[in-house]
């Protein structure tokens, strides 16, 4: 994957799929809260121009998140042919796929090809050891930094922030700061208005001040 930051990164009509990639012992709020984002952002766009939202799995349809809750994606990640803005969370579940060859490659496949990248908690560790985080600004779990810094020696690591931008990349720190990281985006993408508007109807605090 390229250094460069993509030009079209936040063009909203180049956003037609966004994906969600759903795994056993996912951090919940990982998840949930840039989905209740999105899902609530897209919400008042036009039907002709509202991106399809879907969350792929990793192995199974079904899965439990790491509180026990259990959940139902709608697509295999390995048949997933465009993500366009493309949503990965963290949680226990990351330690086996750090070793899943397999999904790893799948994952890879729609990086490669995604506008827009919004990474939460120890979701930066599987871009990390794919090496798309080599020479970017990046975050994860105050729990995790240590590790991200090995597995992305020339990152630069921030573990003051509550989620850094990069190019395409938004990395977020640990678990409900993917919610900060998800306004963030939506702001970039359908503008300010839009995301206050958002925040505004699920009675969230925004803009955060100097917290991004």
């Amino acid at each position: 994957m390229g250094r460069l930051p993509r030009t079209d990164a936040f063009d909203a009509s180049a956003i037609r799929e966004i994906v969600f990639v759903g795994f056993p012992d996912v951090e919940l709020l990982d998840l949930t809260g840039p989905y209740e984002v999105f899902s609530s952002a897209i919400g008042w766009l036009d039907e002709e121009v509202r991106p399809r939202l879907r969350m792929a799995t990793a192995s199974s349809v079904t899965f439990s998140s790491r509180n026990g809750l259990e959940m139902k994606g709608q697509i295999a990640l390995s048949d997933v042919d465009r993500a366009d803005l493309l949503v990965v969370p963290g949680g226990r579940g990351v330690r086996q796929l750090l070793e899943d060859e397999a999904f790893l490659k799948d994952l890879l496949g729609l990086l490669e090809e995604a506008h827009v990248v919004l990474s939460v908690c120890t979701g930066s560790l599987l871009l990390a050891k794919l090496g798309v985080l080599d020479g970017r600004a990046a975050t994860s779990h105050h729990t995790s930094l240590e590790q991200l810094r090995k597995l992305a020696p020339t990152a630069n690591v921030h573990g003051d922030r509550r989620w850094v931008e990069d190019g395409h990349f938004v990395i977020a720190a640990g678990v409900s700061a993917g919610l900060d990281a998800a306004f963030h985006v939506v702001e970039r993408l359908w503008g300010a208005a839009l995301a206050q508007k958002t925040a505004d109807d699920i009675e969230y605090p925004w803009p955060p001040g100097n917290l991004g």
